[in-house]
């Protein structure tokens, strides 16, 4: 089945700070601002072709209260539909970070673009270096690529999920609860 990608119901997630992956024993400094910067950089190339919103999906680690003292409240609001699975479920397009929330989109029939406009190292397919994910590395080629309606292909997906893959099931597991 094609993947769902339209502007109708986007779904922003937030670029997590670098630190937060393995940085190999080097401190990193980075101004929270540019947090900000990339969503309104998302913001800009999504209302440039005709977006009236958005809904912005927060890492589990941020706090939402920081966020909306510099969300643009009319074009952002802030994703209430609880687990990822149904904001997946209510979704057009997903444009976010290196995230395995990729793949949990891919499944669900949702096209994801993947945006990484800084200079943090990102390991394939996130680099660009695989064409079956669609990745803007600048604000250009993100509105190059919305504007083309450019679709991952769910191809992607046999490298990475086993072919009995159940997010829930394993979820389950994890959390052990049946």
């Amino acid at each position: 089945r094609p993947l769902k990608n339209s502007l109708e119901s986007v779904l922003v997630l937030t670029n997590t700070q670098p630190g937060a992956q393995a940085t190999y024993g080097r401190p990193e400094i980075w101004d929270r601002g540019n947090l900000i910067y990339h969503i309104s950089l998302v913001e800009d190339a999504l209302r440039k072709l005709g977006a009236k919103s958005a809904r912005l999906r927060l890492h589990p680690s941020e706090n939402p209260v920081w966020y909306k003292n510099y969300l643009n409240g009319d074009f952002f609001t802030l994703d209430s539909c609880g687990s990822i699975h149904s904001s997946l479920d209510h979704s057009s397009l997903v444009i976010g970070p290196t995230s395995t929330v990729a793949i949990e989109a891919l499944h669900s029939g949702v096209n994801y673009i993947c945006f990484e406009p800084f200079d943090n190292p990102v390991a394939p397919p996130f680099d660009g270096s695989d064409s079956r994910l669609k990745v803007a590395q600048s604000p250009e080629k993100l509105e190059a690529l919305l504007g083309e309606k450019a679709v991952s292909s769910t191809d992607l997906l046999r490298d990475y999920l086993a072919e009995s893959f159940s997010l829930d099931k394993i979820m389950a597991e994890i959390l052990d609860t049946p």
